[in-house]
């Protein structure tokens, strides 16, 4: 025989009543469980939710950011056509002043002929710069709207977590473990 048997002798009503004993602490056990992670579950849903909305946030922040980047850049390209327009016309100027000095001009070509000649690489110096400025303007604007369907998409994740946390009841679950845990006391008070 061992320490324990020659000390702790049971009968089977005193087992009986142990399991008894044991089977309400589990059913306990299992209720508060059940209750925490519910509630556990829950505060994890509503944490990714903020998270969303934040990411959302950034998401606008881009956005605008994408669209002032935008306007900047039409601004830039209307300023460097005024740049490109000043500069051709002072050096028609200074071909105009050239040409009238010395009477004569020195090069091929008409006076009218060689200042229509700078006035249409003008023009095409300023046809590239209008398509590129178009190009930029038109790529920011798109990342400015890719940004906000992002922010769009992460604010509707957002909303359906925490419709999805709204719908965890700790209490219910533990209600729940009560239910089926009363059904295991039940059957160790029943069992003989």
């Amino acid at each position: 025989m061992s320490w324990w048997s020659d000390n702790f002798k049971l009968d089977d009503q005193e087992v009986k009543e142990f399991g008894q004993v044991m089977a309400v602490g589990a059913a306990a056990t299992s209720v508060i469980n059940a209750y925490f992670e519910a509630a556990t579950e829950k505060i994890k849903i509503k944490g990714a939710a903020a998270s969303k909305e934040q990411e959302a946030d950034y998401a606008n922040l881009e956005a605008s950011s994408q669209r002032d980047m935008a306007v900047l850049a039409d601004k830039a390209g209307n300023y460097k056509i005024s740049l490109l327009s000043q500069a051709s016309a002072a050096e028609q100027s200074d071909y105009l002043v050239n040409v009238s000095r010395r009477g004569v001009y020195a090069t091929g070509g008409s006076s009218a002929e060689v200042r229509a000649s700078m006035e249409l690489a003008k023009q095409m110096d300023v046809q590239v710069i209008k398509t590129n400025t178009v190009r930029e303007v038109g790529a920011r604007m798109r990342q400015s709207v890719n940004s906000r369907n992002r922010a769009m998409f992460a604010r509707v994740s957002a909303a359906n977590l925490r419709d999805r946390a709204g719908s965890i009841s700790p209490w219910a679950a533990s209600l729940s473990a009560a239910m089926g845990a009363g059904a295991s006391v039940a059957s160790a008070y029943t069992n003989k």
